[in-house]
C-alpha cells in the first residue's frame, strides 16, 4: 500500500513537472537556442 501510495505521488509530480517544462518551452520564440536544442 505504502508503495503504491508514493509511486501515485512520484507519477503526479513527474506529470506536474513535465507540465510546468513544456510551459517554459512554448515561451520561447521558435528561434531560440534552448528551442533549436529540444527540436
Amino acid at each position: 500500500m505504502f508503495d503504491d501510495s508514493k509511486k501515485m505521488t512520484n507519477l503526479r509530480l513527474v506529470i506536474i513537472f513535465l507540465d510546468e517544462v513544456a510551459q517554459i518551452i512554448y515561451l520561447f520564440p521558435t528561434d531560440s537556442p534552448y528551442n533549436r536544442l529540444y527540436h
